[in-house]
């Protein structure tokens, strides 16, 4: 699993400042059964600091990664708006393990854009509100475009959007001087 990857795409993830961030990864070589010892490995590491990593999808050669931190996404999926949205979405409420693995294969059966679960947004830490406008209109309406699209709070999106870059400049900066991923997962 090429870390560097997992720290360019990821680190307002890592760094504890967002609930989850999809990272897609190119298999080379690698079978699935090694990136899923990989992905294995990457969790043992991880251990104690808060965060997870869960395969999406494998498909044709890449895999779909999906990292995120459990406390924050039981807080993101608390909240009612995104409960009726996974609620009509047939995703269980009961505990966030088999809402992300019901993620899971919503994911691995989509075959295009247009059946791809977009209410994935609740599950990167997207707001609520901003999820439901992009299902129901798309970009109808949208208001700014930055890690997601906006339809609600566009101050408070702009500013977490700058905060992503720079924790992702600082993040990249650290791992080029040496810094492990280890070193840059921050423990919440």
């Amino acid at each position: 699993m090429p870390e560097n990857i997992v720290v360019e795409i990821g680190a307002p993830t890592l760094a504890g400042i967002k609930t989850g961030s999809l990272i897609n990864v190119d298999c080379g070589n690698d079978t699935k059964r090694k990136i899923c010892q990989d992905i294995r490995d990457m969790n043992r590491s991880f251990s104690g600091k808060g965060i997870r990593a869960v395969p999406l999808r494998f498909h044709n050669g890449k895999v779909l990664l999906y990292l995120y931190r459990p406390l924050f996404l039981e807080k993101d999926l608390a909240n009612e708006q995104a409960k009726q949205l996974l609620k009509e979405r047939h995703y269980p409420l009961h505990s966030i393990e088999d809402a992300v693995a019901t993620l899971a294969k919503k994911t691995s059966l989509c075959s295009c854009s247009q059946d791809f679960p977009h209410e994935i947004g609740l599950f990167l830490g997207y707001p609520a509100e901003d999820v439901k406008a992009f299902i129901e209109h798309k970009y109808e309406g949208c208001k700014l475009v930055g890690t997601w699209k906006v339809y609600g709070d566009v101050e408070k999106s702009a500013a977490l959007f700058a905060r992503y870059r720079r924790c992702t400049n600082s993040y990249r900066l650290q791992w080029r001087r040496g810094k492990s991923l280890y070193d840059l997962t921050v423990r919440t």
